[in-house]
This record gives structure tokens, sequence and C-alpha cells, in this order.
């Protein structure tokens, strides 16, 4: 018998310095460049609290020294109690500081700005997130939400953690019961900062039925499990607004303020001043208002819209309104600087809107954007629009423009791609 020759198996270690290292080397310096015009500013521009961020101010300090959360020596539930609540965890650990709030915005905005990068590989390229994580590094009204006490900045780190981990929950088709219950976890903190995230779930469930759609029913039952995970996070906020306000808010009443204002005779599409009545009176005269009069209310929803994407200087403004010292001329009227800059960040996302419509013909991932970007427009389109209102979507903006700086470089293999396979029958049963 003739002997066998033994043959052995040689692997190919993977080369050092890949793509992977070299994007990883141009986001650092990215966060740098980031961090460096954040402090910048912060050091150069000191805004004193004032409106909202007086409030959320205010609300820290009592929750911090154990008096409740309340304003003016009463209860609230005008203001939703997230935000306010992280900054009284820094104010325990820091003292009533506005630096050391400001100096959280700033770790917040970066962390946003790290998980749009990875948002940008996960959907498109590593191309698209670098350049989407420069357009936020370099955009001046994160900079000036950075040195406003406002939950703006938060509210966007929880926003880009969520999508992240609502694709990697479906990567290999309809997330399980555990990544639902996470989610709904995160998506309930986060409505406790904003109630316009209060739905998410819908949109997000829509991306994982197109993701995945022979496991359609697994995914909607998914996404209603994250919606009843949220409400269970809520429920103690809502009891404690029964118990102490007499009234069941499930989050804010600061809703009613702006249902009302979206809905009335004299609705303009953003904020006008509100009736001197209780907060449910308001709700009662803002859904009678929309059952009465349809299509008049219908009829505002261009407005709000307008109000709600039509420029980005506000953030700038309220920084230089009130200040600990004044800053020259010059830098406080820079807010038309501010909006041409956003105006070719908006231009540039709706050509990659288009892309991203084209490229569903081949990858379902182009559609997470799209239906964040619809789902908040449409909410603000039932309330009221204000250009503060779409700072948490700026990554959705800056991902869509950086697909459209990409395209000429990346557009051959992004429609290569090929659909995700239906998976097999056993794992598309509801569980």
């Amino acid at each position: 018998m003739r002997k066998r020759k033994r043959t052995t198996k040689t692997t190919i270690a993977p080369r050092k310095g890949g793509p992977g290292w070299r994007y990883a080397v141009l986001l650092a310096a990215v966060l740098c460049a980031a961090v460096a015009l954040r402090v910048a500013w912060l050091a150069y521009v000191r805004p004193i609290p004032v409106s909202d961020f007086e409030a959320y101010d205010l609300l820290a300090r009592s929750l911090s020294r154990g008096l409740g959360y309340g304003l003016w020596g009463g209860p609230s539930c005008l203001w939703p109690p997230g935000y306010p609540f992280t900054l009284s965890l820094i104010y325990r650990a820091f003292g009533p500081s506005w630096d050391a709030a400001k100096g959280f915005n700033v770790a917040f905005d970066l962390a946003a700005i790290a998980l749009t990068y990875v948002l940008g590989a996960l959907l498109f390229s590593r191309l698209v997130g670098l350049l989407a994580a420069l357009a936020l590094a370099l955009w001046p009204s994160h900079w000036a939400y950075c040195g406003l006490i406002a939950s703006e900045t938060e509210f966007t780190l929880l926003l880009m953690l969520l999508l992240v981990l609502a694709f990697v929950a479906a990567r290999k088709g309809a997330p399980t019961w555990r990544w639902a219950v996470a989610l709904g976890v995160l998506l309930g903190v986060a409505s406790l900062v904003r109630g316009t995230g209060l739905l998410l779930f819908l949109p997000i469930g829509a991306f994982w039925a197109l993701r995945w759609p022979g496991q359609w029913k697994a995914a909607a039952l998914r996404a209603g499990t994250v919606f009843a995970i949220c409400l269970l996070v809520i429920a103690p906020w809502t009891l404690r607004n029964r118990l102490v306000l007499g009234s069941a808010v499930l989050i804010s009443s600061g809703a009613y303020q702006a249902l009302w204002a979206g809905a009335n005779p004299g609705a303009t599409g953003t904020y006008v001043p509100t009736p001197a009545v209780a907060d449910s009176e308001m709700r009662r005269l803002a859904i009678s208002y929309i059952v009465n009069h349809p299509l008049r209310y219908a009829g505002y929803a261009w407005p709000k819209l307008k109000a709600l994407i039509g420029s980005d200087y506000q953030a700038w403004n309220w920084s230089v309104a009130s200040l600990e010292r004044p800053v020259p001329l010059a830098v406080a009227a820079r807010n038309g600087l501010i909006c041409d800059y956003y105006r070719v960040i908006l231009a540039l996302a709706a050509a990659g809107g288009l892309l991203a419509i084209l490229m569903l013909r081949v990858t379902s991932s182009a559609s997470l954007p799209l239906l964040i970007l619809g789902y908040w427009a449409g909410v603000h389109m039932v309330f009221i629009g204000v250009d503060r209102y779409h700072f948490p979507v700026t990554p959705l903006l800056a991902l869509l423009a950086a697909l459209t700086l990409a395209a000429p470089f990346q557009w051959k293999q992004w429609f290569r791609r090929e659909r995700p396979e239906a998976a097999p029958a056993a794992r598309g049963r509801v569980r």
C-alpha cells in the first residue's frame, strides 16, 4: 500500500493595517477636530441658561438636592424628566456647574458622531460613515448645542444608539425576544428625554419587515414588544404624575401645548402664545379643532414642515442672546453662515435620499434613514415645527449627504449588493 502524503493546510494571516485600521485613524482625527472646535466654542461663547434651558437647570438642581421634580415651589411635568435627571446626576457628582453640564454635552455629541460613523458603515460603507462624522464635527449648530443646557445632545446619542442596535439585532433574521426587550428599555429611556421618540418602534418595525420579508409577522411582534417594554419603563413616571398632579400625563404636559399650537384657528406651523387654561383643557380644544376642521388642520402640515427644516440658526441665536460676557457682533451675526452650511447639507441629503430610494432595489439597509426621517417629519406635522426639533436627525441628514459625496467612488459596489436571503422557514415562525 502506498503511503499517503500528509498535507498541511496553510492559512494566510490577515495583513495588518488594512482599510479598517486606516478608517479608525481617520475617525480618531475627526473626533479630535470635533473636540477642539467645541472646546474653543465653549471657551469663547458662554451663554446663560434662559427659557427651556433655565427650566432644565432648575429642575436638575431641585432633583440633586432631594427636593423632587418641581419648579418654583411646586411639582411639574411640563418638561420630560429624562434630561433633568441626567443633569442632576452630573450636579451631584460635580456640583451645580454649567461647565460640567456643557462638558457632558460635548461627550454626548462625540459619542453620537462615533455612532453615526458606525451606522454609516453598517448601512452603506466606511467612507459614508466617515464623511457623515466629518460633517457633524464641522456643523456649527452642534457646537452651539454643546454650550446650551439642552436635551438635544443626550437624545441624539440615544437615538443613534437605538438605530445601531436595531440594525445589529436584525442582521441574521428577525430580532430575538431579548433584543426586543433591550431595545424597548432603550426606547423608554429615550422617550423620557424627548417624547417625540415614543413611536419609533413603528419605523424600526417597518425596517425589520423590509429586511426580512419572509419574517414580517415575527418582526411585527418584536416591534410590538419593543413598544410594550417602552411603556413599562415610562409607567412609573406616568403613575407619579397621576398621584402628585392628579392627571395621568404619559410623559410631558408640554405635548398638549404643542398640539394646541398646531391645531387652532391662529396656527402658523410653529409656536404661538398659548391660552391661560389647564393643560387638559388645551388638549380638549386641540382635539375638538382637529375633529371639526380636518381639512384646515391638514393644511397646516406644510407650514409645520417648513418651520421644522427651513433654517438652522436657533441654537446660534440662543447662544448669543444672553451671555456671561459679550462677543463681537461679527460672531453674533453669523447665523446666515450657519444656515448656508445647513442648506448645503440639506441639498446633498435630498440627493442622497433619491439615491437611497434607488438602492432599495438591491439592499433594504437604505430604508432605515428614510423611514426614520419620514417618521420625524410626520410627528412634527401633527404637532408643530421648530428648527431645533430637527437636531436629533441631523446625523441621518449627514449620512444621506455623505452618500451623495461618496457615490462617484462607490456606486458600483453598492448596486452589486444583493438583498439578504429569506431566512429558513423554521426561523420565520413566530416564537
